[in-house]
């Protein structure tokens, strides 16, 4: 063989598995997926909310320790009061970082979804209007119809521009809570199932229960115990009147701090079953427009209807299955807050 064909067909040979060498590292570089549970796991690793209130918590028990030792039992009660409830608040900020890091991940879940259905949509327009046009050149379609047509499309393709930059925006936020850049992963649908939530015999009991679970009732709860467990021991005028109007304060600030949260809960409550009931007619209409979608597939087959109108019904199912996945995320979002009560404010 020629010399230089030779070394034509070894670079040749070289560089294909070269190219290939290079196609299966962007494999790799593309099958990176973040799943929501290592995100959530990374967001609160990452968290320097989480590590203050940590350092918070060793020294509010440092000042318990010391109080007890300046000053006895008393003095101790109230500092660790304090340091058990920094200790709570530490659990509580990793559920927030929980809720918080599941709503922007499923929403971006849903973006990307409502992106596609955009594109398909305009896709449509664009076809819309190619016949429109013809239409308009035999003098069936107005010069108004026309323009409140392109209108339309315009404001589509307005639509589209607005929600890429605010999916954007959320990669970003995703991306700086959990501490890697969002271009180099892709997001695992989580695929969560949707569960009503439980009936309630009674909804004011049960406000009440799971207000009781709520570490800014327990922290009035503790504040009034140790205010009127420690004693009054002064003859001054003034200390005894503020130790007992602080024994009042106490007292009031538990009750309307325990109103407040009942009244949250069953708000939430009432939103959740009316987002049940609004998720049936979703159900049934996805129902009927799956069953419009496979009768107008044979229409199409049959050239009964255009292509067009077959993928304007495929687009209204899909529109469908959006706003029941939207629906969906809103009322996973509350039970997690009804299920964990110390989130709500």
């Amino acid at each position: 063989m020629d010399t230089r064909k030779m070394l034509a067909c070894l670079l040749g040979a070289t560089l294909m598995v070269q190219a290939g060498s290079l196609t299966y590292a962007k494999d790799v570089e593309e099958a990176k997926v973040l799943s929501l549970d290592n995100a959530i796991k990374q967001a609160q690793s990452k968290s320097l909310q989480l590590k203050i209130t940590e350092k918070k918590g060793d020294l509010d028990k440092e000042n318990a320790d010391m109080a007890y030792l300046q000053g006895g039992y008393y003095a101790y009660d109230a500092q660790n009061v304090q340091a058990t409830y920094t200790r709570k608040q530490q659990e509580v900020i990793k559920d927030q970082i929980t809720l918080s890091v599941t709503s922007l991940y499923e929403d971006i879940l849903l973006s990307e979804r409502q992106l596609e259905m955009l594109n398909s949509n305009i896709a449509l327009l664009e076809k819309q209007n190619l016949k429109n046009q013809i239409e308009k050149d035999k003098g069936l379609k107005s010069d108004l119809y026309m323009q409140q047509q392109d209108l339309a499309y315009q404001q589509t393709l307005q639509s589209k521009t607005d929600l890429e930059q605010q999916l954007d925006l959320k990669y970003t936020q995703l991306g700086n809570m959990v501490g890697v850049t969002m271009s180099r992963y892709k997001l695992e649908d989580p695929n969560v199932i949707y569960e009503p939530y439980k009936e309630v015999a009674s909804l004011n009991a049960f406000a009440s229960s799971q207000a009781e679970k709520h570490i800014d009732l327990w922290k009035a709860t503790e504040d009034l115990r140790v205010a009127e467990e420690t004693p009054i021991m002064t003859y001054d005028y003034i200390q005894v009147i503020t130790m007992r109007t602080n024994r009042e304060i106490a007292r009031d600030s538990k009750q309307l701090t325990k109103e407040n949260l009942e009244k949250a809960i069953r708000e939430i409550y009432v939103n959740i079953k009316q987002l049940e009931q609004q998720h049936e007619i979703y159900v049934s209409d996805l129902v009927l427009k799956e069953k419009e979608l496979a009768v107008n597939k044979i229409y199409l087959e049959k050239g009964m209807i255009s292509q067009l109108q077959y993928d304007q019904s495929e687009l209204a199912y899909e529109e469908t299955l959006v706003k029941l996945e939207q629906l969906e995320n809103q009322h996973s979002v509350l039970k997690f807050k009804l299920n964990h009560p110390h989130l709500i404010a």
